[in-house]
């Protein structure tokens, strides 16, 4: 590991760290760290262009599916997006999963329901931050699958009669399921 990854590694760290509301102690140094602005959260803790669409696909995603749910809710529909990512069924890019179609079916609502999926006012909007955060908390491996690997899930007031399913988890207004 070049001192370069050692220093991001390290900031992403403390980015997760403070994140999740844990204050941070540079040993070393013994100065504090501090959570960096909107502008920045993307750019420091994703180099690449691709690493960069991944994540904002996924915190979309988690916006619009979970952004009313508690952060174990927004996770576990991260942790969705990324089972069906792993998984040769779907497509192995985080992106291509969020907007994928079967016929007239979208996987995610919301993205064929007519509405806008612009994130308004992104900067500001508690959210779209929140979305943002634990995007990269899920895509980083600090926050734990709580779905244990789900691939499906709906809402608590609709029943899509999925039999052939095994229901994993239910948390805050979503049911969670896999294959059997």
């Amino acid at each position: 590991m070049s001192l370069k990854q050692g220093v991001n590694l390290t900031i992403r760290n403390v980015v997760a760290a403070l994140t999740i509301g844990v204050l941070v102690l540079f040993a070393s140094t013994n100065a504090l760290a501090t959570v960096p602005s909107y502008e920045n959260l993307v750019a420091v803790n994703k180099e690449t262009h691709e690493d960069r669409r991944e994540l904002l696909c996924l915190a979309t995603n988690i916006y619009h599916e979970a952004g009313g749910e508690s952060d174990k809710g927004k996770a576990a529909v991260a942790h969705v997006t990324l089972n069906r990512a792993k998984s040769p069924r779907y497509p192995n890019d985080i992106c291509r999963v969020v907007y994928q179609r079967s016929g007239r079916t979208c996987q995610f609502s919301w993205t064929c329901d007519k509405r806008s999926d612009i994130v308004p006012n992104k900067k500001y909007n508690k959210r779209w931050q929140d979305s943002l955060q634990i995007a990269l908390l899920v895509i980083d491996k600090i926050i734990k699958d709580p779905t244990n690997g789900a691939m499906f899930f709906h809402e608590r007031s609709i029943n899509p009669g999925w039999r052939r399913l095994v229901r994993t988890a239910h948390i805050g207004n979503h049911i969670f399921y896999r294959h059997g």
